[in-house]
């Protein structure tokens, strides 16, 4: 990513740039990202943005090597891919719709989003939904609502 990628709070990739080569690709920023790419500006105002100590450009090999070396660490397989499913599976607990959820990720369908949320592992979620499916939510006991508190 370099600076011509940034505008205001959006990033855009030329199609020949992105995944798919024949849309651009666009990233919504919020605050937060857009201050952090402020910094990286400030920093590196020609070429890339994001560099490693050495002052080279991150690559996804790079990145990847990156990773492995905390893997080792922490015990347990990280990689790149993993935010992007977390990702998914956030936003999807936090009741983002499919169709802008499958937008802010880049893909023309919401089929990939199955792809990437895991919210089979999430019980507690599940529960919840279990519950607002049968009409239920906001209800902390287990009988629903009586008539008169609905009109009352």
């Amino acid at each position: 990513m370099t600076a011509n990628h940034i505008h205001d709070d959006l990033v855009i990739f030329a199609p020949d740039e992105s995944k798919g080569e024949t849309d651009a690709r666009v990233i919504y920023l919020i605050p937060e990202a857009k201050a952090l790419l402020k910094k990286q500006l400030q920093q590196n105002p020609e070429g890339a943005l994001f560099r490693n100590s050495r002052g080279l450009a991150w690559t996804k090999d790079a990145i990847k090597c990156r990773l492995t070396r905390i893997s080792t660490k922490v015990g347990f397989r990280v990689i790149a891919y993993g935010a992007r499913h977390s990702f998914a599976t956030n936003a999807l607990i936090r009741a983002v719709d499919t169709v802008s959820l499958s937008h802010l990720m880049g893909h023309k369908s919401t089929r990939m989003i199955n792809n990437y949320a895991h919210l089979s592992h999430n019980l507690d979620f599940l529960k919840q939904q279990a519950r607002n499916a049968a009409g239920l939510s906001g209800v902390s006991s287990g009988s629903p609502p009586s008539a008169s508190a609905e009109t009352g």
